[in-house]
């Protein structure tokens, strides 16, 4: 997902989730500028790119969700 870890201290507010009618959701976010140019400089980008932050912030959530369900599926299986 990226090339170094991500700072802690930069912050990633959502600010609305709106759910579409086809099940998918739309995220507005508001990052601040320390992480803008964190982000420019981890992506090695000249200037913002929102196709490649919305990338980024995709596989980051299927990554998220596809480690939670893997942590599930060993617990259940770790108890029956």
């Amino acid at each position: 997902m990226t090339k170094s870890n991500f700072p802690s201290k930069f912050s990633i507010d959502v600010l609305e989730v709106i759910d579409n009618p086809d099940g998918t959701a739309t995220l507005n976010l508001d990052v601040s500028d320390e992480f803008v140019a964190w982000f420019k400089e981890d992506q090695d980008l000249k200037r913002w790119s929102q196709k490649r932050f919305e990338k980024w912030v995709i596989e980051g959530l299927e990554n998220a969700i596809s480690k939670s369900e893997k942590e599930n599926l060993d617990k259940e299986t770790n108890t029956c």
